[in-house]
């Protein structure tokens, strides 16, 4: 029996960012807060949906498998110029 196949479209779906985030980012700024955005998604989409929002404009991202190659100094020394982490657990602790 031969069954044939047709693709017949394609659906993309996305969470709107809540309509409070870009007004408490506005206010952590002017306050001298500096704003991560922490997330599970790709960098990519990471990077847009930060745009959307009004994070400050930032092409660095650290991945998760870079932030877990990373000794506590590494992250120290990186998290400086960086805006977005992506990584679906970030867990560190110091000590032991």
């Amino acid at each position: 029996m031969i069954s044939t196949s047709a693709f017949l479209g394609l659906v993309g779906l996305a969470r709107p960012v809540r309509p409070n985030v870009r007004h408490a980012i506005e206010e952590c700024y002017g306050a001298g807060i500096r704003v991560i955005m922490i997330t599970g998604d790709y960098p990519g989409t990471a990077q847009n949906i930060a745009g959307r929002f009004g994070l400050s404009s930032n092409d660095k991202v650290i991945t998760g498998p870079e932030l877990d190659a990373m000794d506590d100094a590494e992250l120290m020394e990186r998290i400086c110029d960086v805006n977005t982490l992506r990584g679906s657990y970030l867990n560190r602790s110091s000590g032991s």
